[in-house]
């Protein structure tokens, strides 16, 4: 239950932010996101334009924004770099930049 309660006071904190101007992102476009619940990941040390992290396993995937791609805004940089990505990835949880859960399910045979 208060691991419940943590998650949706993340979201719901990086839902908050989703208005304002854009600070400069490595991500060059705008693109889809999903949030891996229970993610299983490994930090590497990425090649060029390649992400920071090799996803091993994860519990659930929830598709962010109805598979809209999200702008560069603060809730972008913020799930990705700041304060509410370093919530959910001590929680367990990371967004990645991906199409779709059932394109990502598909992938690791969920």
């Amino acid at each position: 239950m208060k691991r419940s309660l943590s998650l949706a006071a993340v979201i719901a904190l990086a839902l908050s932010l989703m208005s304002g101007p854009a600070a400069a992102s490595p991500l060059d476009d705008p693109h889809p996101h999903v949030l891996l619940l229970g993610a299983d990941i490994t930090w590497v040390d990425p090649g060029p334009g390649q992400p920071p992290y090799v996803i091993n396993d994860y519990r659930k995937c929830v598709d962010l924004a109805g598979g809209r791609t999200l702008k560069h805004n603060r809730f972008h940089d913020n799930v990705h770099f700041g304060q509410a990505n370093q919530a959910l990835v001590g929680a367990g949880h990371i967004v990645v930049p991906f199409t779709n859960c059932a394109a990502l399910d598909e992938a690791y045979n969920k």
